[in-house]
């Protein structure tokens, strides 16, 4: 009886199993691709992508200034309106001597060590907002500054500068699908300053150093902090609704793989994997980068919005890292074909990720 009742349940397990699969499988066909191509776009994000990898621009650095306004004239090319956040924010002394002997980084002049353990700093989001139809309003988020490094520079030509060039390199062809009426949503392109962190490692700033706080997300922070019940104020009229956040970082290595991060609203990473299968079952692009039987969990821009209840997602390769936070995050390791597959994914998914928003979260 009771190897008959485990059959049974067994049985009733994989029924369960089946029924779950048939629920999550994509019921996509190819009626469901409204774009097939997405001319120029690897060739302009890769353009773009090597002129912000030139210099180093950390956060509250002068070559940060000069970062913002190069995405600030290249937003404005587009005809659409451009928004500055400027604000100032307590950080935490880079060489302080007590941090840099707990951490033992060593060869700091001693000239540059002190005991002051925070600094204030301005910090700078760059906003695009491309209007659609309606006040619901997916944001397209990147963080554009790039990591410091206590000996040499990172130019984050992967790490911030290959997303920072997408999202630039997408609006043509944004605008345009909204011109056609494949969408219907509002758009914020946001370039988020201060994602990095000042210190070493990320959990620096709690747990070792005497600052005693959170160190990074700076600009995604104050953006979502500045939102009053999920309204983005464009003007003294006119309030945008914050409906979701596609996050894009990290998304220029040669062997592009996006598993699942588990912090992200599920439903948008299953409408972005869905599209990448079917975009490569009818060859406009090569293969799909979305592996959704691997997961990690990972802190980014994506956490300050889901912790406000706004759905969203970190679009993030963080399987191939070989470069990342060191010198050698330069443009020689950008796949430029990356930039189209990406942007085809993400066109054709929009009109089902408005939709699914509509609808409230499955």
């Amino acid at each position: 009886m009771k190897a008959s009742g485990t059959k049974i349940l067994f049985l009733i397990l994989c029924l369960f199993f089946i029924l779950a699969c048939q629920e999550h499988s994509s019921h996509l066909s190819e009626k469901d691709i409204v774009i097939r191509d997405l001319p120029g776009i690897k060739e302009k994000a890769f353009s773009l992508n090597m002129s912000i990898s030139t210099f180093a621009h950390p956060a509250g650095s002068i070559p940060q200034r000069k970062a913002k306004k190069m995405i600030e004239d290249e937003l404005k090319q587009h005809d659409i309106l451009v928004q500055v956040q400027s604000f100032r924010d307590e950080t935490p002394t880079r060489f302080n001597r007590k941090y840099l002997r707990k951490k033992r980084i060593f060869g700091i002049d001693e000239s540059k060590q002190t005991d002051e353990i925070s600094q204030n700093r301005r910090f700078f989001n760059v906003v695009g907002y491309v209007p659609g139809k309606s006040k619901n309003t997916i944001v397209l988020g990147s963080h554009y500054d790039t990591k410091y490094l206590y000996h040499g520079e990172c130019l984050g030509a992967n790490d911030g500068g290959s997303s920072s060039a997408f999202l630039l390199s997408l609006i043509p062809h944004l605008k345009k699908a909204l011109q056609e009426e494949k969408l219907n949503y509002s758009y914020l392109l946001v370039f988020f300053d201060g994602e990095e962190a000042f210190l070493q490692d990320w959990s620096d700033g709690e747990n070792l150093h005497p600052f005693g706080q959170q160190d990074h997300l700076y600009g995604s922070r104050y953006f979502v902090n500045n939102l009053k019940n999920k309204q983005y104020k464009v003007n003294e009229q006119d309030s945008l609704n914050i409906a979701g956040l596609i996050l894009f970082d990290m998304i220029g290595s040669k062997n592009l793989t996006l598993i699942r991060e588990l912090n992200s609203s599920d439903f948008l990473y299953d409408i972005l994997a869905d599209y990448g299968k079917l975009l490569a079952s009818h060859y406009l692009i090569e293969d799909s980068p979305f592996q959704p039987h691997d997961s990690i969990r990972i802190t980014d821009d994506h956490l300050p919005f889901l912790e406000a209840g706004i759905p969203a997602i970190d679009v993030i390769d963080f399987t191939n890292r070989e470069h990342w936070h060191t010198a050698n995050d330069v443009m020689t390791h950008i796949e430029r074909k990356n930039f189209e597959t990406m942007g085809l994914i993400l066109l054709n998914a929009l009109p089902q990720i408005e939709k699914t928003l509509r609808k409230g979260q499955p």
